[in-house]
């Protein structure tokens, strides 16, 4: 879910059925034993929770919600390249993510005969059988150390959205996504980001190729975009809204971006961070970040990682006033990670 490429809201989710894994978690999982967790209680035992995944290939598979997490995980984020500790907080952070986001999603697309896709849409997968013998330690290790726990708001697990790189300033969901109001997923300056990996980009479009991605997808009825202006951005620095063809009709910039990728590929309009000028017949496209913006940045949280920060500081900066506990942490107080 690096660039996810839909808009998210409760209307999303499919709540008969996470209303039974929400009690089933209650009643089967407690917060880990460890050093990590002091004095939390032995796992009670209980019905186990199945998420059923669409492979890559299309294979749909059925898996225990540990084991669907380390997948996730392997697809999202690798330690290469960190040192030991910095690595076990990025895979923790991850995991926790994995976790949270397929209990918010499950069912997600049940009108196909599974929960989630591999692809951006959710989260990526891949299958532990593909992995080196020593990645897939580390990140075993991480989902044990963090098993049954997920990031918590008051209303139950958050919409854990999270991106590759902010470029230095993650957005409110509300400015990227005008359905999704969470209090939890605001702008947060990320200088982090920017030590880890500033990730510049550039792309160039002819405008005619530009026109029929557009209207491919519905997102304007212009006959032509012989004038593309930013028209308003947010306090993260990304465009919100532009305005398209002569009058100028006014479209969102995620639907703009939407149709961008899927039409000309994930390298495209790498964000919505980005300036645009006219060469001619062509577009030109300078930007930094990549994904979405809301929520975790990868890249922060990895230099977040590096520079020491714990598990539980990297969730709290990113997604404000959540805490990470089991769904009995609202009544019987938080879990903590260090």
């Amino acid at each position: 879910m690096a660039d996810t490429q839909y808009v998210i809201g409760p209307d999303r989710r499919a709540a008969p059925r996470i209303l039974i894994l929400l009690a089933l978690l209650a009643a089967s999982c407690a917060r880990y034993r460890g050093p990590e967790l002091p004095g939390a209680p032995a796992p009670s035992g209980g019905p186990p929770v199945t998420i059923r995944a669409l492979l890559p290939q299309g294979r749909v598979v059925s898996l225990d919600l540990e084991d669907y997490v380390i997948g996730a995980v392997l697809g999202e984020v690798s330690p290469a390249g960190l040192q030991a500790d910095a690595a076990e907080r990025v895979l923790e952070v991850q995991a926790l993510l994995a976790r949270t986001y397929a209990i918010a999603h499950l069912g997600r697309h049940a009108a196909e005969g599974f929960d989630l896709c591999s692809s951006t849409h959710c989260q990526a997968f891949v299958d532990p059988g593909h992995a080196g013998a020593a990645t897939i330690q580390i990140v075993r290790h991480a989902a044990q150390r963090t098993r049954s726990l997920v990031i918590l708001a008051t209303s139950g697990p958050i919409e854990a959205v999270f991106h590759a790189s902010c470029g230095g300033h993650t957005s409110a969901s509300t400015t990227v996504w005008p359905s999704a109001g969470y209090p939890y997923l605001r702008g947060v300056a990320d200088p982090y980001c920017v030590r880890e990996n500033e990730a510049h980009w550039t792309w160039t479009a002819d405008a005619a190729e530009l026109l029929l991605a557009l209207r491919q997808h519905a997102v304007t009825r212009v006959a032509t975009v012989a004038d593309l202006k930013i028209v308003e951005r947010d306090e993260a620095g990304r465009v919100t809204r532009l305005s398209v063809g002569v009058p100028g009709e006014i479209i969102h910039a995620s639907d703009f971006r939407t149709a961008i990728l899927r039409a000309f590929g994930p390298r495209s309009l790498r964000s919505t961070r980005f300036s645009v000028a006219r060469r001619g017949s062509r577009y030109h496209f300078e930007g930094t970040g990549n994904g979405h913006g809301v929520g975790l940045c990868q890249a922060g949280a990895i230099a977040r990682a590096r520079a020491g920060q714990s598990t539980e500081q990297i969730i709290r900066t990113y997604y404000p006033g959540t805490h990470i506990g089991n769904l009995e942490a609202r009544t019987r107080g938080q879990a903590s990670i260090h």
